[in-house]
């Protein structure tokens, strides 16, 4: 769901402070104030904000958000969606850019603890329960009653992990992307039109179809053997983190580095992972910039359709990769 440019990385300097009454985004201190989160937002189900963004113009940009001092809120966690972004922080706060066309970059009020981003709607939890916003035209942003440990916003189409260890799906159904396996798993990732899974056991399942595969490539559902700690699905494939450290891809990218890593997310048709050392490594379709590594130590990273974003080790915000709709312009004060 990463970076590049010719000039390095451009920070913002939050340094002061944030949103007077603002909950859990990622941000961090700011030397001059922030706006607060729009609250006229839409609510925790889909809404849509009628009013479409007007597109800026396509160009590729890498940028940066710098939590600054450390009295104020700092950023909890970022994520990317197809075209929009969102962080979350501290103090409960969160905040998002890019496009709102359905209301997706536009956040309720509420103090997320995590957030993920699909096309046109946003996921996230706020004390177990999911809590949805942007469009809902396949029920995407309706969620079922109960408790989660984690969600995950695909294309129209999203899944969650309950308390209990089982999946549940819902929104745009096709291809079975609303029917995941039974069992108990401990992550869940979804695609464009596939998803995936790592059970209890450290097995990979995966559900749903390929979007785009003819025939030459590696069914992105197909299971892997072998024990993994993660799985990404991303568009016409699937990258899983293997409890030993090392990466394994399938489908129509399927050629990872080498080497031990920590994290992994996958785009449209790029991926990127955290080394055991912090950096980033970053492979696929570079066309803006988003497979080119940012420079840095990081604890996150999060890829959308063609950009990517990641919070480093700083509390600094930095998000790359195509920026037509605003999605990789991490906001200033």
């Amino acid at each position: 769901m990463l970076i590049l440019l010719s000039c390095g990385p451009a920070v913002v300097d939050l340094g002061g402070a944030l949103p007077a009454e603002v909950h859990d985004t990622p941000g961090g201190a700011l030397d001059s104030e922030v706006e607060p989160p729009d609250d006229s937002a839409p609510d925790s189900q889909g809404g849509d904000t009628g009013e479409a963004e007007e597109e800026t113009g396509e160009q590729d940009t890498d940028a940066g958000l710098d939590t600054g001092a450390t009295s104020a809120p700092v950023v909890v966690g970022v994520m990317a969606g197809d075209e929009h972004s969102c962080a979350w922080y501290s103090d409960g706060s969160s905040r998002c850019w890019g496009a709102d066309d359905e209301g997706q970059a536009s956040p309720p009020a509420f103090a997320f603890d995590s957030m993920s981003g699909g096309s046109e709607h946003t996921c996230g939890l706020v004390a177990g329960a999911v809590r949805c916003f942007g469009s809902d035209s396949k029920d995407q942003s309706t969620p079922p009653a109960g408790a989660a440990l984690e969600v995950d916003a695909g294309d129209e189409t999203t899944c969650a992990l309950t308390t209990s260890g089982t999946l549940r799906c819902w929104g745009l159904s096709d291809g079975g992307l609303t029917s995941p396996p039974e069992g108990t798993f401990s992550q869940v990732s979804l695609g464009e039109t596939h998803g995936c899974s790592v059970s209890s056991s450290g097995s990979v399942e995966c559900w749903g179809t390929a979007s785009d595969n003819d025939g030459e490539d590696e069914d992105p559902t197909e299971e892997p053997a072998g024990l993994f700690h993660a799985v990404a699905a991303g568009g016409d494939f699937t990258c899983g983190l293997r409890q030993g450290g090392g990466l394994h891809c399938w489908g129509s990218i399927d050629d990872p580095p080498t080497g031990a890593y920590v994290a992994l997310s996958a785009g449209s048709e790029h991926a990127c992972a955290i080394t055991a050392a912090g950096t980033l490594a970053c492979w696929g379709d570079d066309e803006h910039g988003q497979s080119s590594s940012p420079t840095g130590s990081y604890k996150s990273v999060d890829l959308g359709g063609d950009h990517g974003c990641a919070l480093r080790n700083d509390d600094v915000v930095l998000c790359w990769g195509q920026d037509d709709r605003g999605q990789s312009t991490v906001p200033e004060p």
